[in-house]
């Protein structure tokens, strides 16, 4: 398997944990909506926490 393969590889793997993830974060803020509580400041720190 060349070096250039499993990079690539990689990425893909990457990629779908990252959809994965968002996925959670979104699912859980729609929960928080549904009791009226403070969405946009979760994902703000949601944000910091990524970058």
């Amino acid at each position: 398997m060349g070096i250039g393969k499993r990079r690539k590889w990689a990425e893909i793997e990457a990629k779908k944990k990252e959809k994965r993830v968002r996925a959670e974060v979104e699912a859980r803020e729609r929960s928080r909506e549904r009791k009226g509580g403070f969405v946009f400041r979760e994902r703000e720190r949601e944000g910091q926490r990524r970058r």
